[in-house]
């Protein structure tokens, strides 16, 4: 099956594609003698753009002077060949950092809005990253759940001496009172844990922790969640694999109302780990949008900056960090309401204001790369951005800084004070990720970072 690979915030070229999946011969075939090859490649774009336009947009790709431009999202999805064929061919966009790395990401984030699933959309291969990179929601909806588990019934035959319960009355009357045997079969109900929803969490629980190939690699909350949980479920259930028709079993009335939020966390389990798809050797579509990944966890790192360093903090994924616009007279005039910076924090005489920024900015600052590009003029709109809140705040002292992902080497901060304002400074403060980088490392080389700006500069 044929495959294609591209990064993050990259390109491919769409000329083999085009050619390997018909495009190219579909448009030449219906085209006169004397079409040009320009005309013939712009409608096999065209053709491709229509057939795979939810594909394309699931992964928030553009097609640009043919070629298929990648943005923040990384991810799988299917390609359809320019004739009906129940074939597709398959396109990976990888995160511009490691898979490792952004195992981190999701170990610190809240929710799992980040990442989308198509079951309907078969590509060529389970996923292949380990299945406790997406296992955060997951555990955290277990643990909310399981403190205060709901129970099930199941019954069980005994023989007693004397009637209990259901009793087999039919059994005594010609199997034992004839034969002067004085006992009775009864069946008893008793309430458990050992019922089918915790039987199927059970096996997600394995699931994840049988996905791990470097134990040590994986953060210490995940591994302390699975045996908590673990703990919590006990040794006497067995684990059932989530099929189609279990799933739909699952009870959902009465005091397993608070378990629906879990059952769609496991039936992403289960989807993840292929379990779901009749044929194992095949996956779905997903997307992760490592740009809001990337946000997430820059506003995790500040959090714990303001806490350590005494500020307060305002941020955009909770609203508090809205700046309202309010109109001065009777207009139609149209115009932002508001805007919203990333992160803000206060103290009594500092504002600090940091937008994350998932590009190749800061590394391509850090090359030869010419400014003649777009990622330049980008980079100077979205410092432009960051400097306008200048005008909300009478703080003495003010930093404005952008943080960008830093892969390469070069300096861990750049920065630049105003000629009117010396207490006024503006610049950028990246992350710094490597093969090695864990959440703590990067947290406190961060917060040391922007202590030094504050501390040396303001």
């Amino acid at each position: 099956m044929l495959s294609y690979t591209l990064k993050e915030h990259s390109s491919i070229g769409m000329m083999n594609i085009l050619n390997s999946l018909g495009y190219m011969k579909l448009a030449q075939s219906g085209s006169g003698r004397n079409s040009d090859i320009a005309m013939i490649t712009e409608k096999a774009i065209s053709r491709f753009k229509r057939k795979n336009k939810e594909y394309l947009a699931f992964l928030g790709l553009s097609i640009i002077d043919k070629k298929i431009v990648s943005s923040g999202k990384a991810g799988a999805i299917p390609l359809e060949y320019a004739l009906g064929s129940n074939e597709k061919a398959n396109l990976t966009v990888e995160p511009m950092i490691n898979w490792q790395t952004m195992s981190d990401f999701a170990s610190v984030t809240k929710d799992r809005s980040w990442l989308s699933i198509k079951q309907e959309w078969e590509i060529s291969k389970v996923l292949d990253i380990e299945l406790w990179y997406f296992s955060k929601p997951f555990l955290t909806e277990s643990l909310n759940v399981l403190r205060r588990p709901a129970k099930g019934f199941k019954t069980y035959e005994s023989t007693e001496s004397y009637p209990k319960g259901n009793t087999n009355w039919i059994d005594y009357a010609v199997n034992k009172y004839p034969y002067r045997d004085i006992s009775f079969s009864n069946t008893n109900s008793i309430s458990t844990y050992d019922v089918l929803p915790h039987s199927i969490l059970l096996w997600c629980l394995n699931k994840i922790y049988d996905s791990i190939i470097n134990i040590v690699l994986v953060p210490a909350d995940i591994l302390s969640e699975i045996d908590e949980l673990r703990n919590i479920l006990g040794s006497n259930i067995l684990p059932i694999v989530p099929t189609k028709n279990n799933l739909n079993k699952l009870p959902k009335s009465g005091a397993w109302a608070g378990y629906l939020n879990l059952y769609n966390e496991i039936e992403h389990i289960a989807i993840l780990s292929g379990v779901l798809n009749e044929d194992k050797t095949r996956g779905c579509a997903y997307s992760i949008q490592t740009e809001k990944l990337f946000e997430e966890f820059t506003i995790y790192i500040c959090e714990q900056f303001a806490v350590n360093n005494g500020f307060k903090i305002y941020k955009d994924n909770d609203d508090s960090s809205r700046i309202g616009l309010k109109q001065i007279g009777d207009s139609k005039f149209t115009m932002l309401s508001s805007l919203r910076p990333d992160i803000a924090f206060t103290s009594n005489d500092t504002l600090i204001i940091i937008d994350s920024k998932y590009k190749r900015h800061y590394d391509l600052a850090n090359t030869n790369s010419s400014k003649e590009n777009d990622w330049y003029q980008e980079m100077r709109n979205d410092l432009h951005q960051v400097i306008c809140y200048n005008i909300f705040s009478q703080k003495p002292k003010k930093l404005f800084l952008l943080t960008h992902p830093k892969i390469s080497s070069g300096l861990e901060f750049n920065i630049w004070r105003t000629n009117r304002d010396k207490n006024c400074i503006v610049g950028f403060l990246p992350i710094k990720f490597d093969n090695e980088s864990q959440v703590n490392k990067i947290t406190k080389v961060y917060e040391k970072n922007l202590n030094l700006i504050l501390s040396n500069f303001i």
